[in-house]
């Protein structure tokens, strides 16, 4: 494995370089350790730590033009630079499946970020270099920066027959909870796919001690794209916000927040009164999705000068959506407009808009998303009885809670009737709230699905896993 190069991407945020210096570093390092033997040269982009002593790049495209400088001959490796769990024979796998086949790029489908890196062959990185520009994210997943539009790409999918994909986590820092047991981790020199299913097995409770994504609806003022309707239900009280965030402050300060559901967050009275109750930390990671009910420039500006803060217009279909041209020249205003995103959400009604809409808005608006509705089925006909494999536990009931603004906290976001709910925040803690979600789910480890009626006939799983 000599003829390599070992690209190491961090896309760590700041807050945990500052709360969790000591465990990062043991995990970079015991990292190198595990890449030393193996010979080649590692390059690394993005870290600004003294503990880094690689020749580092401030972005990607900078990484990849240095490394097709020097690919002639040699195989290309990308990890990310806290994958202190990777597993070094499958490493060896993926670089020969890419070799022996002689594919231009490959990756481990259905495999949790940090176990095995992608892999691009030498000759094709100056070509690799199309699809990357100087704002690249560092936090998009490698197989995501490929532009599958262009003709030619021999792209090598690497299976396994590991069932660790199925336990829902990734093995990558993101708070407290995965950068200890991750720093643990890091010390095994022979991790393997084997021991990664057994650890999470035995410390299932542990890992999903907290949410990694927390959605409060501020306002229920929705369009006629979402058919999810709870507009009978009041705004959002601005006690009851004040009490969710010093909860969330105090039990899961690094849980993404993000504001609004299906409603227009823009459309609260009182939404810089609500915005503010957030300044007491200002690392939380926060989002908030407007429906382009309201292009408020003064709001907007207000979300996109937070730290941490991205903002994300949903340009779904609906009678009252702005022109092209008026939401381009309303985005053009925006400050900070890397942390700016236009969405379009996939459903039957606008299945046949996406083509367009990609070659409309990628050169005005590079950071584009295409989601899932959240529900793509009807209640007659679900993709899980259609399905001849075995069910996954829920990936939504494992990572996520949803708050309506009425303090109810949903099942999920397809328990629109509300029916499984597990209480109402005004009334009970969340961390209670969570662990009533989070039950159902260990049930469904052990195969019982039908122990809850809503989660026995959900076609959700189905998403995550095709």
């Amino acid at each position: 494995m000599h003829n390599v190069l070992f690209l190491l991407i961090d896309d760590t945020q700041s807050f945990l370089k500052t709360r969790y210096l000591k465990e990062l570093k043991v995990i970079h390092e015991n990292l190198l350790k595990k890449l030393y033997p193996l010979g080649g040269e590692i390059l690394v982009a993005g870290l600004e730590l003294d503990f880094c002593t690689q020749r580092r790049f401030h972005n990607i495209k900078d990484l990849f033009s240095y490394a097709a400088t020097q690919a002639k001959g040699r195989d290309i490796i990308v990890a990310n630079a806290y994958s202190g769990a990777l597993c070094v024979d499958q490493t060896k796998e993926i670089l020969n499946f890419l070799r022996t086949r002689q594919y231009d790029i490959s990756f481990a489908e259905h495999m949790p970020e940090g176990l095995i890196p992608s892999v691009v062959a030498g000759e094709f990185a100056e070509d690799f270099l199309y699809f990357l520009d100087e704002k690249t994210s560092f936090g998009i997943p490698f197989k995501e920066l490929v532009n599958w539009e262009y003709k030619g790409i021999d792209v090598g999918v690497y299976l396994s027959s590991s069932r660790i994909a199925m336990e829902r986590i990734d093995f990558l820092p993101v708070e407290k909870n995965s950068s200890l047991y991750l720093n643990e981790l890091s010390y095994d020199f022979n991790f393997t796919l084997e021991k990664a299913e057994n650890f999470a097995e035995k410390n299932r409770a542990q890992i999903h001690r907290f949410p990694h994504y927390v959605a409060v609806e501020l306002c229920p003022k929705t369009d006629e794209f979402h058919t999810a309707d709870f507009s009978e239900k009041p705004n959002i009280a601005l006690p009851l916000f004040t009490n969710i965030v010093q909860e969330l402050n105090l039990w899961a300060p690094e849980a993404v927040l993000s504001l609004g559901v299906w409603g227009e967050p823009f459309a609260h009275p009182l939404f810089e009164d609500l915005f503010q109750q957030l300044e007491n930390n200002k690392e939380r990671r926060i989002i908030v999705e407007s429906r382009t009910l309201i292009l408020n420039e003064k709001l907007a500006s207000l979300v996109l000068s937070r730290p941490n803060t991205e903002l994300i217009f949903d340009l779904s279909p609906k009678s009252n959506l702005p022109s092209n041209e008026e939401l381009n020249k309303f985005f053009s205003k925006l400050p900070n407009q890397e942390k700016l995103w236009i969405r379009l959400t996939r459903a039957h009604e606008s299945e046949d808009l996406i083509p367009k809409f990609l070659k409309t808005w990628k050169h005005l608006m590079p950071r584009i998303i295409i989601t899932k509705a959240d529900s793509f089925g009807d209640p007659s006909v679900k993709t899980v009885d259609l399905a001849p494999i075995r069910r996954h536990a829920c990936y939504a009931l494992s990572r996520d809670i949803t708050i309506l603004s009425d303090g109810t906290v949903m099942l999920c976001r397809q328990n629109t009737d509300l029916i499984g709910s597990p209480g109402n925040v005004a009334k009970e803690s969340l961390e209670d709230l969570w662990k009533k979600n989070l039950s159902k789910y260990f049930y469904q480890h052990q195969g019982q699905f039908s122990s809850c009626k809503q989660c026995q006939g959900c076609d959700d799983w189905w998403i995550f896993n095709f």
